[in-house]
């Protein structure tokens, strides 16, 4: 892993510890991620405006649970151990990471933060939820705007076990562009696309063409993309590096765990089989070899580092074939 601007990575940095966790917001999403922070183990607070009413909630999502037969009585004992329903910020005053998933309100959330950073203390990592606003609208509030990352939860979050992490506060030259004419998509009637008024159906848009195009040129100057098939290398290749990061720092067991979750979380088409056999079809020994050209182009940009568990793996199989 790596920390956003430069400010550290695994081999530098120590990761926060987390023991103590805060969900504020006690809609459908704020419960469900409470459950799922419980079930793992953390000593979880669930920051509400009535506990009564919450906990009434609660009672019936897990009368529901158990019918789908998807929590039992000792996981049910277990939350309600780990889970502490309060109505006091306060409280989180030690806890060492809280998210917020309140109303999709810029103000409310702002608020909340500015509350937020002088109760609870420097190393706790605050977490949004939000799923349309801009991290660097939330984070302007806070002494260290870098302490907000985006925790983006799968509903139901007790069931589908994906989260999306996003760190903002370095737009990229195009997303300005896109945000300085107002193009935000349908609500706009333009976005990558333009949008049709009556039908709203997407049309090409010649304006977007020739801004992706403008920004492309300085995006990545040494690293030529000729064609349709050069986007998709550009886009998978980096990302079958990643998998083998993962393994590599030990945050996954297994690369079929990194296909599953992007077929059944993603819905990356099944038949192709995720981006890690895409890495095998595609052949480990061509993306290893692509990706020390792009890195020696561009030797700053750490997504084309290669990992050493791709470097083996492609020895391995290179061995293999040399025998055959």
């Amino acid at each position: 892993w790596s920390l956003p601007n430069n400010r550290g990575d695994h081999t530098n940095s120590e990761a926060n510890e987390v023991k103590s966790v805060a969900v504020i917001g006690s809609g459908t999403m704020g419960k469900a991620m409470a459950i799922c922070f419980c079930l793992a183990g953390f000593e979880t607070f669930l920051v509400v405006r009535s506990e009564q009413k919450c906990s009434k909630e609660l009672e019936m999502l897990f009368a529901q649970e158990k019918e789908l037969k998807r929590l039992n009585d000792a996981r049910i004992e277990k939350i309600k151990n780990k889970l502490q329903i309060t109505t006091d910020l306060q409280n989180l005053k030690d806890a060492d990471l809280v998210i917020e998933s309140v109303f999709e309100d810029l103000k409310l959330k702002r608020d909340l933060f500015a509350k937020l950073d002088g109760i609870c203390k420097v190393s706790c990592i605050f977490g949004t939820n939000t799923s349309s606003l801009d991290l660097e609208d939330i984070a302007c509030v806070l002494r260290d705007p870098s302490r907000l990352v985006g925790l983006h939860f799968f509903n139901p979050a007790n069931i589908i076990r994906l989260v999306e992490k996003e760190h903002g506060l370095e737009p990229n030259p195009l997303e300005k562009e896109m945000w300085k004419q107002n193009r935000y998509g349908r609500k706009t009637n333009k976005g990558f696309y333009k949008y049709n008024k009556e039908t709203q159906r997407k049309e090409i848009d010649d304006e977007m063409e020739q801004m992706i195009r403008r920004c492309s040129q300085t995006a990545h100057p040494n690293i030529k993309i000729q064609s349709d098939q050069d986007v998709i290398n550009f886009i998978l290749y980096p990302t079958v590096n990643e998998g083998f990061l993962c393994i590599e720092e030990g945050i996954i067991s297994h690369e079929s765990l990194i296909d599953i979750m992007y077929i059944l979380g993603f819905g990356w088409p099944p038949h192709t089989g995720g981006p890690m056999r895409f890495g095998k079809t595609e052949g480990l020994q061509k993306i290893a070899s692509t990706l020390l050209h792009w890195h020696s182009l561009q030797p700053e940009d750490k997504h084309y580092k290669v990992a050493n568990e791709l470097q083996q793996a492609d020895k391995k199989k290179y061995v293999v074939q040399v025998v055959n």
